[in-house]
């Protein structure tokens, strides 16, 4: 079947790309280009209307203006700060102390090693650091507790 187009004005249609795309949501373009990986499996970002590719197989999406309700519902539904797993609320902090109790014992046990080596070849800056250390170690494990 033969089709013959006659007189079709041209018109430039303008896509958005992920800068608009984020400005939208006031986040960077490498943003909304990370959502379009991380998210491809679980809750994928809207199809783009428009790829432009190059030579070396990269892609540039574009959606139309007009989807940005699409993008704001699809922001809606993305999965939390925490989705998928990571350290549970909370733990952080009784974790990052116990790292810490761990980090000043070798530290003290450190400090003594160094305290009892010759320093004489020392500049006189790492010197005086060196003796303050005990102190700092004996502030820190005050503030813990």
């Amino acid at each position: 079947m033969e089709v013959t187009v006659t007189n079709t004005p041209t018109r430039t249609i303008r896509y958005l790309g992920p800068k608009q795309v984020g400005a939208w949501f006031g986040v960077p373009t490498a943003t909304v280009f990370k959502w379009t990986t991380r998210y491809a499996d679980s809750h994928p970002t809207p199809e783009p209307d428009a790829l432009i590719g190059d030579e070396d197989g990269r892609e540039v999406r574009g959606w139309l203006p007009e989807r940005e309700q699409e993008w704001r519902a699809w922001e809606r539904g993305r999965p939390g700060r925490g989705a998928g797993g990571g350290r549970p609320p909370g733990s952080r902090n009784s974790a990052s102390r116990v790292r810490r109790g761990v980090d000043l014992d070798h530290a003290a046990a450190l400090i003594a090693e160094a305290s009892a080596a010759d320093t004489s070849a020392l500049p006189e800056k790492v010197r005086e650091a060196l003796a303050a250390m005990p102190e700092l170690v004996a502030a820190l494990r005050k503030s813990e507790s």
